[in-house]
């Protein structure tokens, strides 16, 4: 090649250069313009690459931005400011035809009974009952008017038990998965979409727990 037309070529890669020089040299100058309230933050000197750090930053904004848009619903939250809050039902048995006695439970009901009331419950309560009638009382305590205008209901039940079953006086066994269902959404139609507390007291199976006083 001519030395004259080499001279031209080496002239036209430089104006390319310094075209593509210019263009990123505007790039940065935007992408600084933009950037210019995240100016005072500091980040880790190790990271030299600016660009890097210009993703960075747009990356944080955006995160912020995106956290402060996804705040929880509402509806994640069970509303409880009722006045009454709800209604409250204590089945307790102490006393069995063919099992032990169990004693102490009236402390337990008395305390109970106290901590519903300062929670703000209405409380109805039925003591030393049959499998039968427990289920009877829940059947009872589902269809309440009150439930409609709660915000919640709670239901304590202080029984012998096992695994997944409640004892009535008779000795006879209700099913716990039965006695919490009294109370879903077909059962209890006035307290769908509302808090349903159970407190279950009762044995699940029949190893001994020896306490120790101290």
């Amino acid at each position: 090649m001519p030395r004259q037309d080499r001279d031209v070529s080496r002239e036209k890669r430089g104006k390319k250069e310094a075209q593509k020089a210019r263009s990123r040299a505007a790039v940065q100058k935007s992408d600084s313009e933009q950037e210019t309230d995240l100016e005072d933050e500091e980040y880790d000197s190790d990271y030299s690459d600016a660009g890097l750090i210009d993703a960075v930053k747009k990356g944080i904004k955006r995160l912020v931005v995106r956290r402060a848009e996804t705040e929880p619903p509402g509806n994640l939250v069970y509303e409880n400011t009722s006045t009454p809050r709800g209604l409250a039902m204590i089945i307790e048995n102490y006393e069995f035809d063919n099992l032990p006695r169990r004693d102490g439970s009236q402390a337990d009901f008395d305390k109970m009974c106290q901590l519903l009331r300062g929670l703000g419950y209405r409380i109805g309560s039925r003591r030393n009952v049959t499998a039968r009638d427990m289920m009877q009382f829940m059947d009872e305590f589902a269809v309440r008017p009150e439930h409609e205008a709660a915000h919640s209901a709670m239901c304590v039940v202080m029984t012998h038990g096992e695994y997944d079953l409640l004892y009535g006086t008779d000795g006879r066994t209700v099913n716990l998965h039965k006695f919490v269902a009294k109370l879903n959404s077909r059962n209890c139609p006035n307290l769908k979409g509302k808090a349903k507390i159970f407190v279950i007291q009762a044995c699940r199976g029949r190893k001994f727990f020896f306490s120790i006083v101290f």
